[in-house]
């Protein structure tokens, strides 16, 4: 208000000042010239200064204007200086805005002065307050500071805990996302792989039990050809210890003649002369033609039976009882040959394309099965729902499948053992008057019947012929004369045992024929074999037969030799 005042008063002393100016004006002009560079100065000067300052100094600079502006108007009534009222006017804006800026100035300059007391309001209560915690100790604001950067920073770790785990988690989701993608190929895969698997393992099965057929064929191979090297190391001995005996026989007639032949000339002299005119020993070589010839027989004849059994043999292996139906078999045998060749090569490239067409077949399957009509709907079973389902019932139909193969080929190979024995067995041609193949379960069992009647029958005339050998036997050993006469034809007299000594049976070459039979027995009912392994397996009973048979044979013989 005071302001105010004061530029009222340079307003109303600035009248008659106006009248004075109009003297010169140059002199007015170079004052407005300095009062706007005292202007220029007051703007910089209100910029630096404080408010109080700025203040005092917009009050004098508005007086002086007021006296300025006082004396312009005095000059501008001049007509001559009419120019100048655009000047003064701009001054009088100049002064507005100054009264302007002074009032904002001076408001802003209470409004920090209120300010200032409040915050020397609070810093006495403080200071108050900080007199009486230092006798408590602590100040509870510090208190409740200290709590609340406790509970920050409990907050900022448990935030950084939800954090790292919330990056976890996505992590975790983004993977699982990944991996759903690809879920379906990898379950495909591992039922690829499992397949493969299974398919392996059936086909290690099929050569393990190929394997096992080979093994025990070869056992069985090896058992006969160990029987047959002992057979023939046997018979070497057999022929070795005949050889010997047969010559000491012969130095004994030798031996014998020539005690005879002295017992004569001695028991005879009157025919000494007689016996001069013979040629020199005449006697002598006529019973070495006799030795010799006898020795050509028993060669000729032994070559004889060895001709026999091979035929036999060959008889047995073949099937064939012609003599000139075996030399054709003999013949043959390398165009049979060639044609079997022919027809395995036939065989492996007719499995081959079995093989390739079963492998398309599966690839049908498959693709069947996974398919869809629809272009955009899928087939293929849930893994988790159908794919363990669909598996168990793979396998269990492949396990099926080979176990009825397995029984198939068991019935073929069944159907042509009993077709083999029908016809082995079928002299008159009443058993096997009907083809195996268009047989049913009751003709089969018939024929069964059939065939176990006739090889009953058979048994009983086997067993009735072996009575009647051991009957002829046992005639043979009661007829001494007989005996000595085919001493005789042997060339050596046999040494008569006394009554008492008897010969016992070896009851462990019994025993051992019966283990051998059951423990074949055995290995048969095993598996099923097939025919090849039959017709061995047959041959080795019919050679162990033999040898029973021989060695009953000889054992009569031998109590019939005791007995005499």
């Amino acid at each position: 208000m005071n302001k105010a005042a004061s530029v009222g008063n340079l307003r109303s002393a600035g009248a008659p000042r106006r009248k004075a100016a109009t003297l010169g004006g140059t002199a007015t002009e170079d004052e407005l010239t300095s009062l706007q560079r005292r202007f220029a100065a007051l703007e910089s000067e209100t910029t630096i200064k404080g408010v109080d300052t700025a203040g005092n100094v917009l009050g004098k600079s508005v007086s002086k204007l007021l006296d300025t502006r006082a004396s312009a108007e005095v000059l501008v009534r001049d007509p001559a200086h009419a120019g100048e009222l655009a000047e003064l006017k701009r001054l009088d804006e100049q002064v507005c805005h100054l009264r302007r800026k002074h009032d904002e100035l001076a408001h802003s300059n209470m409004e920090k002065r209120q300010e200032l007391k409040r915050i020397e309001d609070k810093l006495h209560d403080l200071g108050k307050e900080a007199v009486r915690s230092g006798a408590s100790g602590e100040h509870a604001s510090l208190r409740e500071t200290r709590n609340l950067e406790k509970k920050l920073a409990e907050s900022v770790t448990r935030y950084e805990e939800a954090y790292e785990n919330r990056r976890t988690y996505d992590q975790i989701m983004k993977r699982l996302k990944e991996e759903r993608m690809g879920y379906d190929n990898s379950i495909a895969e591992l039922d690829n792989r499992l397949k493969a698997k299974e398919l392996e393992y059936e086909e290690l099965l099929l050569l393990s039990h190929d394997a096992n057929h080979s093994k025990e064929m070869a056992k069985a191979e090896l058992g006969r050809l160990e029987a047959i090297g002992v057979e023939e190391r046997k018979l070497r001995e057999r022929e070795v210890q005949e050889h010997k005996q047969l010559m000491l026989h012969k130095t004994e007639l030798v031996k014998e003649l020539k005690a005879r032949e002295r017992a004569l000339l001695a028991a005879d002299p009157p025919g000494a002369a007689h016996a001069d005119a013979l040629p020199e020993g005449t006697a002598r070589n006529q019973l070495y033609k006799v030795l010799i010839r006898d020795a050509a027989i028993e060669d000729e004849q032994r070559s004889i039976r060895a001709y026999e059994e091979a035929f036999q043999k060959i008889k047995h292996v073949t099937g064939v009882s012609d003599v000139s139906e075996v030399i054709e078999k003999f013949l043959t045998q390398e165009e049979t040959h060639k044609h079997l060749l022919q027809m395995t090569l036939d065989s492996k490239v007719l499995i081959e394309q079995l093989h390739d067409q079963k492998r398309r077949a599966d690839e049908q399957l498959q693709r069947l099965k996974y398919s869809s009509s629809k272009p955009g709907v899928s087939r293929r079973p849930n893994a988790r729902t159908g794919g363990e389902g669909v598996s168990d019932a793979q396998s269990k139909y492949e396990r099926m499948r080979n176990k009825h193969e397995h029984m198939k080929s068991v019935f073929l190979t069944v159907r042509a053992g009993i077709g083999n024995i029908a016809r082995k067995l079928d002299a008159d041609g009443m058993l096997h008057d009907v083809p195996l193949e268009s047989m049913g379960a009751s003709e089969m069992a018939a024929l069964l019947e059939a065939i176990e009647k006739r090889a009953a029958t058979l048994l009983e005339a086997i067993d009735l012929e072996e009575e009647a050998m051991e009957a002829a036997a046992a005639v043979a050993a009661t007829a001494p004369a007989v005996a000595h006469n085919a001493a005789a034809k042997k060339g050596g007299a046999e040494l008569e045992l006394g009554p008492g000594n008897i010969r016992i049976k070896d009851p462990t070459e019994r025993e051992e024929d019966v283990q051998d039979e059951d423990d074949f027995e055995e290995d048969l009912e095993e598996d099923v074999v097939d025919r090849d392994a039959l017709k061995k397996m047959s041959a080795l009973i019919l050679d162990k037969a033999n040898k029973g048979k021989k060695k009953r044979r000889r054992r009569n013989v031998a109590a019939a030799d005791d007995d005499k």
